[in-house]
């Protein structure tokens, strides 16, 4: 087996578990994104429950700007809460829970 055909089924394997993950928050999550500013908190909630969202459909589920939207998943990644996994187009989004929790769980 080639070292691409191995890398290929490791990304995939990655993604797939990364999704899997993000789909069902624990008590614990659901109780940073009830601390985390209502914007993001509806960024997050919305990539939690379909990682391949992009910003226009974030933007239009929660009623703001495609820029607003940007700007705040550009601090949420600042932050490591957010990672783009892929590309622009055909990507997803994962959140990083840990990362979460540590700076919206009191």
């Amino acid at each position: 087996v080639s070292v691409f055909k191995q890398d290929d089924f490791m990304l995939r394997a990655t993604l797939s578990a990364i999704a899997f993950a993000s789909k069902k928050p624990d008590e614990v999550t659901k109780n940073a994104l009830k601390n985390a500013p209502k914007t993001e908190a509806e960024i997050l909630s919305l990539i939690l429950e379909k990682p391949s969202i992009s910003l226009d459909d974030m933007a239009s589920a929660i009623q703001v700007s495609r820029r607003t939207v940007a700007n705040k998943i550009k601090a949420l990644q600042e932050q490591g809460i957010v990672i783009r996994i892929g590309p622009a187009k055909g990507g997803q989004w994962s959140v990083d829970k840990e990362h979460l929790i540590q700076i919206f769980a009191k």
